[in-house]
């Protein structure tokens, strides 16, 4: 009798420490974080907190070493002044989010960026830096023109030398046709911003339609880039200059 009892203790503690184990291992898979897709922005404050936005429009949030949504959708809606975007998560509503157009300087690195995110969720409040990423480019890929501020699309369309960029991300090089003359230079990025150097171009006689001059202009006024799979746009702050698409 006394082995059967015996037995059954044994037996107990094994399934014990195997349910212990087997909890642990879920704790562990929780706080386990994986980032595979490409990250559109970020902000964070060391180990306290961190909020990572991805170009497929998902996004996710850990506080400490609780991951509290993960890939989640979101949706983005800009205030009427155009200065602020107040960020949704679908399917999950005890978390809000606000990005405003102000400077932010850093903790620790002394970097300034243009824009902080606000997020509150349950009862605490959560704040830092929104910091864009650096948007990667191929040298091989070619970006045609199909938006122009101030510009009817049709005329681009019309154009018998359709304007297009290439950019290259590890020489931060910049070339492309602006419908009459070619043209190439440099770029530099830093926190999140672009700027264009001076552009050497050919001096081709263009024709009436040409719309050089309102594209180089348009380049000149970009301080900002945004990618999203296909699409591509030059930006001054947030309104949208040039938009191009990547060509087959």
């Amino acid at each position: 009798m006394k082995n059967w009892r015996i037995a059954i203790i044994a037996m107990s503690l094994f399934a014990c420490k195997s349910a212990e184990k087997t909890t642990d291992q879920k704790v562990e898979e929780k706080k386990t974080l994986s980032i595979e897709k490409p990250i559109k922005a970020s902000a964070g404050q060391g180990n306290e907190w961190n909020i990572w936005f991805f170009s497929d429009n998902t996004a996710t949030f850990k506080v400490h070493d609780e991951i509290v949504f993960e890939n989640h959708e979101i949706i983005t809606t800009p205030n009427e002044s155009g200065n602020k975007k107040i960020i949704r998560v679908h399917d999950f509503e005890p978390i809000k989010m606000l990005v405003s157009k102000e400077e932010c300087i850093q903790e620790g690195t002394g970097n300034v960026y243009d824009k902080v995110i606000s997020i509150q969720y349950a009862s605490d409040e959560y704040s830092g830096c929104y910091i864009q990423m650096e948007q990667e480019f191929n040298e091989n890929e070619k970006w045609d023109l199909t938006f122009i501020t101030g510009m009817d699309r049709k005329m681009i369309y019309d154009l018998s030398t359709r304007p297009f960029v290439k950019l290259s991300s590890e020489n931060k090089r910049i070339s492309g046709n602006n419908s009459c003359n070619s043209f190439n230079g440099d770029y530099k990025t830093k926190a999140g911003k672009i700027s264009f150097g001076q552009m050497v171009q050919t001096k081709r006689g263009c024709p009436e339609n040409s719309i050089e001059e309102q594209f180089m202009e348009a380049m000149t006024r970009t301080n900002n880039i945004s990618r999203e799979d296909y699409l591509l746009k030059f930006l001054e702050g947030e309104d949208v200059l040039l938009e191009f698409r990547l060509s087959e």
